[in-house]
């Protein structure tokens, strides 16, 4: 998404027209993902892909050239894997694709910028995009709407709770629609600066979360962290308005720091909280936590150890297992290999394609063990050293 937005503003500096292609409908095994945009310049460049593999990118770069001089928009239906006898070893089905004109007036542009602006302060918005042609966009986010068409709105205001992409097909006189929403960057909050704090952050903000490091000292470095908080872990966490969209991972490997931070967050709407530790230490910082109050089944959604049995050993390898764990988490997903799941088609207007699961799956795909829990003590140990001057949390 956030890779989507740089696009557009690149797109907008150049002060030219261009083409603008979104993938709206998906049938059968593509590798796209409803909702993938990509925009054509006029020397041909191309900014964005709609597939993972580009199988998809060149007819839609071809139908580009026409547009340009037409301006007319249109819906081109792309199947894959028929021109050729590949036995199956090429993508298949068919992907929908709307491609259109725009430039530095166009209303998909405007909506797009009111779309940015909305999640940028933390809202969701969802972008509906009528498929007949005509210059009409409009946005939803809360109250805000604006669409004719009732049915649209409400679903609409579904797409953002359930974060998936529709194409709503027409009906009577409304044309068909499409409707993407867009979310508020996920967030990462982590506390402590141990060695698996600096791989951990880097890898979650090129994995597009939001990230905040907190630390009871000064903390040095870390640059990629999109906020670094000094101060008590718990009070400032107490601060955070923390939702089901949000993971917390305490590596400060300092009770003084790991109880009360625990106690500040369990009971909130957080989706995902690691517990940086052995498997024997986490359970005594939990039954602890269950002798002053803490409810059992809260406790119960700590993991600890912290990540997926991915054999990690050093604190790169730490932090990938636990990012895994958390888009698994975020996903719904068990984190199994993609090679046992069991083939399924795809409905078109499904919002997520097989591009997003690779993504996840692949790296969380393997199972919970022991291996996770010794390389998490490891780090741990190490983490224990950074952390001996900040005991005042």
């Amino acid at each position: 998404m956030l890779e989507f937005f740089e696009h557009l503003d690149a797109v907008c500096r150049r002060g030219e027209p261009v083409v603008l292609a979104t993938v709206v409908g998906i049938e059968g095994g593509s590798s796209s993902r409803i909702g993938s945009r990509m925009f054509v310049t006029m020397d041909g460049r191309r900014l964005g892909s709609l597939t993972v593999g580009g199988c998809v990118d060149g007819r839609a770069a071809e139908e580009a050239v026409g547009i340009l001089d037409d301006g007319r928009p249109r819906q081109i239906h792309v199947r894959l894997g028929e021109d050729e006898p590949t036995f199956g070893m090429s993508c298949a089905g068919v992907v929908h694709v709307y491609i259109e004109r725009v430039d530095e007036q166009a209303a998909e542009l405007r909506a797009f910028a009111r779309v940015r602006s909305l999640i940028q302060g933390g809202a969701r918005a969802a972008a509906v995009t009528p498929l007949d042609g005509r210059a009409d966009r409009f946005v939803v986010s809360g109250s805000e709407s604006g669409v004719p068409w009732p049915d649209v709105v409400e679903t609409a205001q579904a797409a953002l709770v359930s974060e998936r992409a529709v194409l709503c097909p027409a009906s009577g006189d409304r044309p068909e629609i499409f409707i993407q929403p867009f979310m508020p960057p996920p967030r990462l909050i982590v506390v402590g600066t141990g060695p698996v704090a600096g791989p951990l952050v880097r890898l979650a903000d090129r994995s597009g979360y939001h990230t905040t490091l907190i630390d009871g000292n000064e903390i040095d470095g870390f640059e990629e962290a999109g906020e670094r908080i000094v101060g008590i872990p718990s009070e400032i966490c107490r601060e955070l308005d923390l939702d089901e969209r949000c993971a917390v991972v305490i590596a400060a490997h300092d009770y003084k720091y790991e109880v009360p931070v625990l106690r500040e967050v369990l009971g909130r709407e957080v989706g995902y909280v690691g517990f940086l530790a052995s498997r024997r230490r986490g359970e005594a910082v939990l039954r602890f936590l269950e002798t002053t109050g803490v409810d059992a089944d809260l406790l119960q959604t700590v993991r600890v150890p912290v990540g997926l049995d991915v054999g990690a050993e050093t604190p790169a390898e730490i932090a990938v297992s636990i990012l895994a764990e958390m888009l698994a988490v975020r996903s719904g997903r068990p984190g199994t290999p993609l090679r046992t799941k069991q083939a399924s088609g795809q409905a078109s207007g499904q919002a997520s394609g097989q591009a997003s699961e690779q993504a996840s799956e692949q790296a969380s795909g393997q199972a919970s063990g022991q291996a996770s829990e010794q390389a998490s003590e490891q780090a741990a140990n190490h983490a224990a050293k950074e952390s001996a001057g900040a005991r005042r949390g």
